[in-house]
């Protein structure tokens, strides 16, 4: 969401390798700490990745909510 907004290439390009970078990061740690198997960590990493690019090509927002007990993510549609 943060390089949408950027209008500097060099900036953009710093915030998706941050964001890149901490969702690995955080992907390979759950493994490590033995709390997720590697393929549930890939299956929410291929989930996403798919999530993202059908967004993005299609030009739909997505929200993020926080709740009580976790968040929400989802595609901004009205059906």
């Amino acid at each position: 969401l943060l390089a949408r907004v950027q209008t500097r290439r060099a900036l953009k390009a710093f915030s998706l390798g941050v964001a890149i970078t901490l969702t690995a990061l955080v992907g390979v740690s759950r493994v490590y700490l033995g709390v997720h198997w590697p393929t549930d960590v890939l299956a929410g990493w291929a989930i996403a990745t798919a999530l993202g690019f059908y967004a993005h090509s299609r030009k739909i927002p997505i929200w993020i909510m926080v709740l009580p007990h976790g968040f929400g993510v989802g595609l901004y549609t009205r059906f």
